[in-house]
């Protein structure tokens, strides 16, 4: 456990250019309503909506903000969440819990153990959840057990921890409870744990990849694996339904997409749809890309497909979690975002001016009220959710690359740039 925090440079949002639109220093985000005041993983919620129905973006005028610069190499990648008035974001090896209105460091954690030599050694930090009370953090080494681990927002010792025997999966918080897909000695398993005291309220047998999409709406969750056929591009995807309560599965359907065979394995590397596909379950559907250009919407009660959408002609992934709303699907990753309608599949509007880079496309758009905010390249990308239109761009950043997931919390905008943090917003 550690105390310090990397080195800080405190100044107002304002004198910072870089983080005005293209058309010039100027004008900036404005963060309306009071919106969610936890963010509790990636794209905020269970069912990964990436939806904030209460904020509102608008491009207002310089707003001042801070930004907090940091040792972290690759801090861009890293996918932070919101609990309590504190932001945590990972590095490779330590957790930063950081006051978010001022932008200062609190605390930090980190986990080491000893190797086959006698050396002290750091764990990886893997996934990081939270429930608003706590975060939740996966401790991974490839040479010792996984370790989830639960520490109070505010500070202090973990209050429990559970050890796996190898793999940690996937963490959910949903509730009152924490979801994991964990490999025990006994095998792969799903388990629940009680958040509050991190006792096991019941586990059962799963066949799901080693590292699973796990996503939750209305008392069910939801998963999958891939069966590879050899050297080939395809295979097939099995979504599973869990229900929350007991475990008991509810469902099972396939669906042919990419994976980890040859060209599996081509895709993962451009980030085309290889490797686990993520899962966004909303209003009684749960929509299962996967690509590079196939999303499925499924009937959350049963597993039928109510229908398929082919993106080809454009430039998006479908392999990557969809943001949506009360009727909209939207996709956003290299140089195209699109919207569907979330009922019938129908393409409402397209847009080809993203600048996503094509050697890392696996970023999380998200919907801060009308307003879908794309993390690009080196800039923010606000679209008008109606019509698709730009409404303007932040950045160019002089800090590196813009994070892959930013999130939108208790009046700000918050996003990982280079190996900086960056709160934009109210003052």
């Amino acid at each position: 456990m550690s105390e310090r925090g990397p080195r800080t440079s405190r100044r107002q949002f304002l004198a910072v250019c870089g983080a005005t639109p293209l058309g010039g220093c100027g004008a900036a985000l404005g963060i309306g309503g009071d919106g969610a005041t936890a963010w509790a993983t990636v794209q905020r919620d269970p069912g990964h909506t990436g939806y904030l129905p209460d904020g509102t973006l608008s491009d207002v005028g310089l707003v001042s903000g801070w930004d907090l610069e940091t040792d972290i190499d690759g801090l861009f990648r890293r996918r932070p969440v919101f609990a309590d008035g504190t932001l945590f974001v990972p590095s490779e090896t330590e957790l930063y819990a950081i006051d978010a209105e001022e932008g200062s460091v609190v605390w930090t954690r980190s986990r080491t153990t000893t190797n086959a030599d006698g050396e002290e050694v750091p764990f990886r930090v893997g996934r990081v959840v939270t429930d608003g009370d706590c975060a939740f953090v996966a401790w991974d080494r490839d040479d010792a057990n996984d370790v989830l681990a639960a520490y109070p927002a505010d500070g202090g010792e973990a209050r429990w921890e559970f050890e796996t025997n190898t793999n940690l999966g996937a963490v959910l918080p949903v509730e009152d409870r924490l979801y994991v897909v964990a490999t025990l000695p006994e095998g792969q398993r799903l388990v629940a744990l009680d958040a509050a005291t991190g006792r096991t309220r019941w586990r059962r047998p799963v066949a799901l990849a080693g590292n699973p999409p796990l996503a939750y709406a209305d008392g069910t969750l939801f998963s999958g694996r891939y069966r590879d056929e050899q050297e080939s591009f395809t295979g097939t995807w099995f979504l599973q339904a869990f229900d929350a309560d007991g475990g008991e599965r509810r469902w099972k359907r396939g669906v042919t997409g990419y994976g980890v065979g040859t060209g599996g394995r081509l895709a993962r590397f451009f980030g085309l749809g290889g490797g686990e596909p993520n899962l966004t379950a909303a209003d009684g559907r749960v929509y299962f890309g996967t690509g590079p250009h196939e999303l499925y919407a499924l009937d959350a009660a049963d597993g039928t497909v109510r229908w398929s959408h082919s993106l080809e002609g454009g430039n998006t992934d479908t392999g990557h979690a969809p943001v949506v709303d009360d009727d909209t699907v939207y996709l956003a990753n290299l140089s195209t975002a699109v919207a569907l309608d979330a009922a019938t599949g129908a393409e409402r509007w397209r847009y080809d001016e993203a600048r996503i880079p094509f050697e890392d496309p696996q970023r999380y758009p998200i919907l801060v009220g009308d307003t879908l905010v794309v993390p690009e390249q080196v800039t923010l990308l606000a679209l008008d959710a109606v019509t698709g239109e730009e409404r303007f761009r932040l950045g160019p950043y002089d800090d590196g690359l813009v994070g892959v997931a930013p999130l939108a919390v208790d009046g700000r905008l918050y996003t990982p740039v280079g190996d900086s943090v960056y709160a934009i917003g109210r003052s």
